[in-house]
């Protein structure tokens, strides 16, 4: 489920935990994620400086490790919280549509949001997604059916859709 808001005064906690593709550093608030991103190690990526309110942020390996495991290993994905623009939400929901193990363009999504010429403003908006894997940016590839860009590298996207590809049961 995807929640659009929520109380900037609750606490927020965010933790590391080893994914098939290396680490990752996830922030949730009351077991809905606000953001995933792959990280080379712990000192990679400081939450702290990247949120603006930090007086409500603790650190929870163990949750992040429990809501990781979820991600991975089971059918039903953990809640998760967007914030953006109502441009970029609009996109990221339209990803969030993108069946697994398949792809489509960013023109495609440009069109199915009623954008059909705005193809730029909506890579630049997939760009921007806070939260890898749970909105499927790596589900995007270019018209001419080459990748494209990734914010953690064109190899870590074929990587994900090949696990996709691999883990996807066929009924």
């Amino acid at each position: 489920m995807i929640i659009n808001s929520s109380n900037s005064n609750t606490k927020r906690e965010y933790g590391y935990s080893n994914t098939p593709f290396g680490l990752c550093c996830i922030s949730f608030k009351d077991e809905a994620i606000d953001s995933f991103n792959f990280v080379s190690s712990t000192s990679d990526y400081n939450m702290n400086e990247n949120y603006s309110s930090k007086q409500n942020l603790y650190i929870n390996n163990k949750k992040a490790k429990e809501l990781v495991s979820q991600i991975f290993e089971s059918n039903k994905a953990p809640d998760i919280i967007l914030k953006g623009t109502p441009f970029q939400i609009q996109v990221w929901n339209e990803l969030s549509s993108i069946p697994r193990a398949t792809t489509t363009t960013y023109g495609k999504i440009a069109k199915a949001i009623g954008q059909a010429k705005s193809a730029r403003a909506v890579a630049n908006a997939i760009g921007a997604n806070p939260i890898a894997l749970l909105i499927p940016c790596h589900r995007v590839i270019r018209s001419d059916g080459s990748l494209g860009g990734y914010k953690w590298g064109v190899n870590l996207k074929r990587d994900i859709l090949q696990w996709e590809l691999d883990n996807t049961k066929i009924i």
